[in-house]
């Protein structure tokens, strides 16, 4: 369903597929569309359907897997990224329907989110020894870094409005009594 924001709005239905299952829809950067997967074909592949209701929908591409996460797309509209039940974090074209892995993991990749120039992915993936880490994926170089240090377990990157600096939650309290962190630090109290 779409519905309008001014109070005596029209609200449309979408989709009407028994037997089917849409889910995690959002709307193009125009409005036009409304993106979401759907099992129509047997598998979740990414549909994109008119958003006023008018028209046929359309298939944007096959699913990277047979479970998806929710898509986050870019800021210019062009590109959506989401994690997967096979651990992958994969890219995909809204336009052309091409995909392509950016990255992979022990455990399955979350919390990812584009910078405002679409330049850009940061995302949280899980070490080999089991904290958080964040990671950014350049898509002028096609390669990801970590950007935060192994030691502390951090997760839920967001950038600020201009895109220069990236925050996120990081778990840095040590304690001589038992913590979080306990399993991989020694804390001496040498005052006593």
């Amino acid at each position: 369903f779409t519905a309008s924001t001014e109070r005596r709005g029209v609200i449309l239905q979408t989709t009407d597929t028994p037997g089917e299952r849409e889910k995690n829809p959002f709307y193009s950067k125009d409005g036009k569309e409304i993106f979401a997967w759907t099992d129509k074909d047997g598998e979740q592949t990414l549909w994109a359907y008119p958003a006023d209701n008018k028209g046929k929908p359309r298939k944007v591409a096959p699913g990277p897997s047979t479970y998806n996460f929710g898509i986050e797309m870019s800021p210019d509209g062009e590109w959506g990224v989401c994690g997967n039940k096979d651990r992958t974090l994969v890219l995909i074209n809204l336009k052309t329907g091409s995909t392509s892995v950016v990255d992979s993991a022990d455990w399955e990749i979350y919390g990812y989110e584009w910078s405002p120039d679409s330049r850009y992915i940061a995302y949280s993936v899980t070490l080999p020894n089991k904290f958080g880490g964040i990671k950014i994926y350049d898509m002028k170089e096609k390669k990801s870094h970590l950007v935060t240090d192994p030691m502390y377990d951090s997760d839920s990157p967001t950038w600020d409005p201009d895109g220069k600096w990236l925050y996120f939650v990081s778990r840095r309290n040590h304690s001589s009594y038992y913590g979080e962190n306990d399993y991989s630090f020694i804390t001496l109290k040498t005052s006593q």
